[in-house]
């Protein structure tokens, strides 16, 4: 079955993060968010943040955002289209 994307063009923006476990664990991955506006608050980098936390299978002591690259302004199927 296909994908059915949505239609509406969204900033997309990735997230990159270093964290840290309760184990002594460090590692970093990142994130891509999409929303309506352009402005990044700190309810983005809280959502990021939460996102982060929810993906790591340890117990996170902390979490750096380290960078936040724009993606730029585009449909969810454009996004997703390769080159």
């Amino acid at each position: 079955m296909k994908k059915k994307f949505k239609q509406r063009k969204q900033h997309y923006f990735l997230f990159a993060y270093k964290f840290q476990c309760t184990n002594g664990r460090d590692g970093y991955g990142c994130k891509t968010v999409s929303q309506n506006t352009f402005n990044v608050t700190q309810s983005t980098f809280d959502y990021v943040s939460e996102l982060a936390r929810n993906s790591i299978d340890s117990y996170v002591d902390s979490i750096l955002i380290t960078s936040a690259s724009y993606l730029g302004y585009m449909t969810e199927k454009e996004f997703y289209d390769k080159p």
